[in-house]
C-alpha cells in the first residue's frame, strides 16, 4: 500500500520534467531559428540596405591615361617643281629632308612632335597649273590633297613664281617656297621656320603644362577662353543718353554678313550662339580726362579695367550654361564726346577698343549729338564695329595669329578661317582636352578611392569608361596624324569626364552618418 502511493506521487514530477524539457527544446529551437533567420536573411538585408553601390571604374586605365604623354604626328609632303633637278640631287635632298625632320622632331617632359616627310617630283597637272599662275590669288585655287590632315610643300623655281618673294600658304594646307636655280638645299632653313610657325610646338607644350597645374603666365593662353563645345556671344549696345542720341543697330544682318564665314568654318567643331541687347541710360561710372590740345576726352590703360565691373551687372539678361563672351559697343554722352582710348605712350588707340581676356571686348563708338535736332537718330555702322570686334573674337576663341608675314598672309577682314588655322586650333584644343579630361578622371579616381561612401552608379561608370577609351583613341589618332578625328575623340572624352565628375548622384550619401547604419 505504501509503495503504490510512492509511485503515484512520482508521476507529477516526471510530467514536469518532460514539460520543462519540451519548453527548453522550443526555446532552443526558437533561438536557433531566430539566429539562423538573422544570419541568413537579416544580415544580407541589412548589408544590401546600408551598402553604398559602387560600380567598377577602370582605375588602372585612368592612371595609364594620366601618365601618357601626347605624341603629335605631322605629315608633310614635299614636291619639287623643277626639271633641272637630277635623280641624284633628289636622292641627296631626300636624305637631307629626313635628317632635318628627325632633328625637328622634339620631345620634352610633356609632349612629343614627330615629323613624317616624303619627297616627289611635281606631276604634269601641277606643273601646268603653277606655270599659269600669275599671283598668290591664283595659288588659292589649286586643288588640295584628298588627305585633309597632310601639308604639301611646293618647292618652286624662282622664275616659275616671280610673283613670290617669300613663302606663301594658301587657304588649304599648301605651302609654296621659291628658290633660286641649283639652290635646293636653301629650302631647309626656310622650311624649319615655316613649320615652327604653323605647328607651334612650344605652344602645344605650354598648353599641356598649364592643364597639369603649371603657372598660367603665357599671354596667349591667358587671353583665350577655355574650350567648350558651345559658346554664347552677346553683343550689347550701351546708349546712356537716348534723349540726345538715339542709336540703333541691325545686329542680325551684321551677324549674317560678318560672322557667317567664322560660323561656317567651325560648325562641325563648336556651336556659336549669338545674342544681342540694347541698354539705355547706362553710362560710364568714372570720369574721363580732358586733352586740352586735342580737344577730346580720353581714358588711360589704367582706367579700362574699371569700365567693365559696373556694366557687367547689367549684362545678366541672358542666363546661359555655355561659356559667354561679351562685346560692348558704348556710345559716349554729350559731355564725354569725343571719347578715345590712350595707349601706354599717351597716344590715341587707332582701334578705340580693348580686349578683356576670357571675357570679351569693349568698343567706343562716337556719335555727335549736335548733328541735328535731339534726339539724334543714328544707325550704328556695324562694318566699322566688326572690323574691330572680329580680331577680338578670333583671339578669345583661341585662333591666335602666327607670324602671317612669314607665311605671306594677312588676317582676313571677314573673320574667315583657313584650313591650316583650323587644323592649328584643333591640335592645341586636342592637347588641352586630353589633359583636362585625364586630370578630371584622375581627380575623380582619387576621390572615389578615398571616400568610401561615395555612390558610383552604372551611368557614371559608363561615362568614365567611355572617356578613358576616347582619351586613348585620341592619343592614337594624334600620333597617326589624324587631327580632325583626334579632336572629335578628345571633345567626347572631355564631355564624358565632366558629366561623370559633376553627376549629382555622387553626393547622395556623402554626408550620411556612419552610425545610422547600425540603428
Amino acid at each position: 500500500m505504501t509503495s503504490q502511493s510512492c509511485e503515484s506521487s512520482d508521476l507529477p514530477e516526471d510530467l514536469d520534467l518532460k514539460l520543462q524539457e519540451k519548453e527548453r527544446w522550443y526555446s532552443h529551437t526558437a533561438a536557433i531559428s531566430f539566429t539562423l533567420f538573422f544570419l541568413i536573411v537579416g544580415i544580407p538585408v541589412w548589408w544590401l540596405t546600408t551598402t553604398v553601390y559602387r560600380a567598377e571604374l577602370p582605375y588602372s586605365d585612368i592612371k595609364r591615361a594620366f601618365q601618357k604623354m601626347p605624341t603629335v604626328g605631322l605629315d608633310i609632303e614635299l614636291v619639287v617643281v623643277s626639271k633641272d633637278v637630277s635623280p641624284v640631287n633628289m636622292a641627296e635632298f631626300g636624305e637631307q629632308i629626313q635628317e632635318t625632320f628627325q632633328k625637328m622632331s622634339s620631345r620634352d617632359d610633356f609632349i612629343s612632335l614627330r615629323y613624317r616627310g616624303s619627297l616627289r617630283s611635281a606631276t604634269n597637272d601641277e606643273v601646268s597649273f603653277l606655270t599659269s599662275a600669275s599671283s598668290s590669288k591664283d595659288l588659292e585655287k589649286m586643288s588640295h590633297p584628298e588627305d585633309g590632315d597632310k601639308y604639301v610643300v611646293y618647292i618652286l623655281h624662282a622664275k616659275l613664281a616671280e610673283f613670290l618673294s617669300q613663302p606663301f600658304i594658301n587657304q588649304q594646307k599648301q605651302i609654296f617656297i621659291p628658290i633660286g636655280p641649283g639652290k635646293l638645299g636653301e629650302v631647309i632653313p626656310v622650311l624649319e621656320d615655316v613649320c615652327g610657325e604653323i605647328f607651334r610646338p612650344s605652344v602645344l607644350s605650354r598648353t599641356f603644362q598649364v592643364v597639369h597645374g603649371a603657372p598660367l603666365n603665357d599671354r596667349e593662353l591667358l587671353r583665350s577662353v577655355k574650350f567648350g563645345s558651345s559658346y554664347t556671344l552677346v553683343f550689347t549696345l550701351l546708349v546712356p543718353e537716348p534723349n540726345k542720341v538715339l542709336a540703333n543697330w541691325d545686329i542680325s544682318a551684321a551677324v549674317d554678313e560678318y560672322l557667317a564665314s567664322l560660323k561656317s568654318s567651325l560648325h562641325k567643331l563648336i556651336d556659336l550662339k549669338i545674342k544681342s541687347q540694347v541698354l539705355y541710360y547706362e553710362k560710364l561710372s568714372m570720369d574721363t580726362k580732358k586733352d586740352a590740345d586735342g580737344g577730346y576726352n580720353y581714358l588711360t590703360p589704367d582706367d579700362m579695367p574699371h569700365l567693365i565691373n559696373p556694366v557687367e551687372a547689367r549684362l545678366g539678361s541672358f542666363v546661359d550654361t555655355n561659356p559667354t563672351l561679351n562685346f560692348i559697343v558704348y556710345v559716349p554722352t554729350e559731355k564725354q564726346y569725343p571719347l578715345y582710348l590712350h595707349n601706354h605712350q599717351g597716344e590715341i588707340l587707332s582701334t578705340n577698343s580693348f580686349l578683356v581676356p576670357r571675357w570679351g571686348g569693349f568698343y567706343i563708338y562716337n556719335v555727335n549729338s549736335t548733328d541735328g535736332p535731339q534726339p539724334v537718330k543714328h544707325q550704328v555702322d556695324l562694318g566699322v564695329v566688326f572690323t574691330q570686334l572680329l580680331p577680338q573674337i578670333r583671339k578669345l576663341l583661341g585662333f591666335t595669329s602666327s607670324n602671317t608675314a612669314l607665311l605671306g598672309r594677312t588676317t582676313p577682314s571677314d573673320g574667315s578661317l583657313s584650313q591650316w588655322e583650323v587644323s592649328q586650333w584643333m591640335q592645341q584644343r586636342t592637347i588641352e582636352n586630353i589633359g583636362t579630361a585625364t586630370h578630371t578622371l584622375y581627380s575623380l579616381s582619387n576621390l572615389v578611392q578615398n571616400i568610401r561612401n561615395m555612390v558610383i552608379n552604372d551611368d557614371i561608370s559608363k561615362q568614365v569608361t567611355d572617356s578613358v577609351h576616347a582619351i586613348l583613341e585620341s592619343h592614337q589618332l594624334l600620333n597617326k596624324g589624324s587631327i580632325s578625328e583626334a579632336f572629335l575623340a578628345s571633345k567626347y572624352a572631355l564631355e564624358c569626364a565632366d558629366t561623370a565628375f559633376f553627376d549629382t548622384s555622387l553626393l547622395e550619401l556623402l554626408y550620411f552618418p556612419e552610425d545610422q547604419k547600425y540603428v
